[in-house]
Formats: C-alpha cells, structure tokens, sequence
C-alpha cells in the first residue's frame, strides 16, 4: 500500500473503523460485565483511557484534515462534520449505559450526568468514589 493511498482514496468504513476504534473499545470494556474490571473502584486503567476518546478523535480530525491531497482534506471536512456530532450524541446514552453497568458490577455510586449547570469536583477516597456538588 503507497503511503499516500489513504489520503487519495478514503473509504467511510475504514475512517470510521480507524477514528472511532479506540473509543468503541473503552466503551465495550466500560459497558460488558466482565470485561468492566478495567473500571474497578479502587483506579482500573480504564478510568484514565475514558477521558482520552474524545481528544483522539479531534487528533484524528486535525491530522487528516491538514495533511494530505486537497480533495482528501475537503473529503474529511465532512466526514468529520458528520460524525463528531453523531459521536457525541451516540456517546451520552452508551456512557449512561456504562456508567448504569460498572455501578452494578462494583456498586459505585457514580451519578448519571445532570445537565442543569451544576458544577462537579471528583475527589478518590479510600475506598470508594465521592462526588462534592459545588453549587
């Protein structure tokens, strides 16, 4: 395969698999019950790839967006038009089903997100998550 190949001839698919793999992965692991171990109570490794997902993509946008051919770059435009904004409203419901899961599997009582402009501050307690509302 020519180094410039994918840059002259982007396939949907294949974009989507490469941009949007790593965060599918983080939310199968969050999401399955046996697989959720990475998100355990006491600091699984999955609870510092979760904040990664979405500044990956926006890496993945810049990149493809300021390299390559021209017709290439205008290609991602809207490739990324189109999908950032289905990412972020898939994203919410699949991190309510994670969150619902890992609380299930290790009984943290992590809230579900409110979006009525409180203010959050997640501080690690011995031996469990605690959630300070600062409004």
């Amino acid at each position: 395969m020519n180094p410039n190949e994918d840059n002259l001839c982007p396939s949907f698919p294949r974009e989507v698999t490469r941009v949007y793999g790593f965060p599918l992965v983080v939310f199968v692991l969050a999401i399955i019950p046996g697989f959720n171990f990475t998100f355990s109570g006491h600091g699984g490794p999955g609870w510092f790839l979760a904040p990664l997902c979405f500044p990956s993509v926006i890496l993945w946008a810049v990149l493809r967006i300021t390299k390559g051919a021209q017709e290439a770059r205008t290609w991602y435009k809207t490739f990324f038009k189109i999908t950032i904004p289905t990412y972020v409203t898939v994203a919410y419901p699949l991190s309510w089903a994670a969150t619902k899961s890992i609380e299930m599997t290790f009984g943290l009582g992590i809230p579900a997100w409110k979006y009525n402009g409180q203010l959050y501050v997640v501080s690690y307690d011995e031996p469990a998550l605690t959630v300070i509302d600062l409004d």
